[in-house]
């Protein structure tokens, strides 16, 4: 099994037995885990430490998932972590209203084990390649500037 130890998933959801349920099933994996019983909480956790992944219900009483998902992308330093949307909706409105608020996937409950830690891998690693593509394009920008000022 890969070590995933370095990596931090945010689970946040209103329902104890699913942040239980996700949050065993992803620290069986070796990930470490974080767990915000709401929105607000989210937001709080965010404002301290940027995970690596997040799993965001919909349906919560204070805010909303999708509130709280487009609070977090406008913000540049949370915006890039990748937010998978969980939720007992189905329907392609929801779906779509997901992906337009900034989300990452959508995955409706109940839950398949298998299909959780292959989407984790995959958005953690596609976040892993945009940090790298962002820190590439920060150092190209330093050396413009650098070269500009030179002449």
């Amino acid at each position: 099994m890969k070590d995933n130890s370095n990596y931090l998933v945010l689970i946040v959801d209103d329902n104890a037995n699913n942040l239980r349920f996700l949050g065993s099933m992803l620290s069986t994996h070796g990930y470490k885990i974080a767990l915000a019983a709401n929105g607000q909480e989210c937001l709080d956790f965010m404002e301290k430490q940027v995970p690596d992944l997040i799993f965001l219900d919909i349906m919560m009483p204070d805010i909303n998932g999708f509130d709280v998902c487009k609070t977090l992308k406008v913000n540049e330093r949370t915006a890039i972590a990748p937010i998978i949307f969980v939720s007992a909706l189905s329907n392609t409105k929801q779906i779509i209203k997901a992906f337009e608020s900034g989300g990452s996937d959508y995955v409706t409950k109940p839950f398949d084990k298998d299909e959780i830690i292959a989407r984790s891998k995959v958005h953690i690693n596609l976040k892993k390649e945009k940090e790298g593509f962002i820190n590439y394009i920060k150092e190209l920008k330093a050396k413009i500037t650098f070269l500009e000022g030179n002449q």
